[in-house]
């Protein structure tokens, strides 16, 4: 069971790209990660980046949902000129800044995370 996570910084690029290349025009381009990650492994992900216990899925997780889903890049690569430049660990861990450091009191404050851990 995986998926394939892709930061959203790196989806507006090859969003970007895309409108910026003539080649891509009616064309269906795959972009992602090109990386199979559990969700499981996310949550794992997150638990040492919040410095917290991980919590473990529910059992049967993601049945309903399809498994092996990852991007082959190639189109995009070949036509975009475009690669990801986010890594997963990297884009949680900036997610998790992004939310410990934000006024909103819709979210609850975390503990400060370094981008380099």
């Amino acid at each position: 069971n995986g998926e394939d996570f892709m930061f959203v910084e790196d989806a507006v690029a090859a969003t970007l790209a895309a409108v910026r290349a003539p080649r891509a025009s009616g064309r269906v381009i795959n972009v992602g990660s090109g990386q199979m990650v559990s969700v499981a492994d996310v949550r794992s992900i997150l638990a040492d980046l919040l410095r917290v216990a991980p919590v473990p899925g529910t059992r049967g997780e993601g049945d309903a949902r399809p498994h092996g889903i990852c991007t082959r890049s190639t189109v995009a690569g070949e036509l975009l000129d475009f690669t990801p430049r986010v890594s997963l660990i990297r884009g949680l861990a900036r997610v998790v800044a992004a939310v410990s450091h934000s006024e909103s009191s819709e979210y609850p404050k975390l503990a400060p995370v370094a981008l380099d851990e």
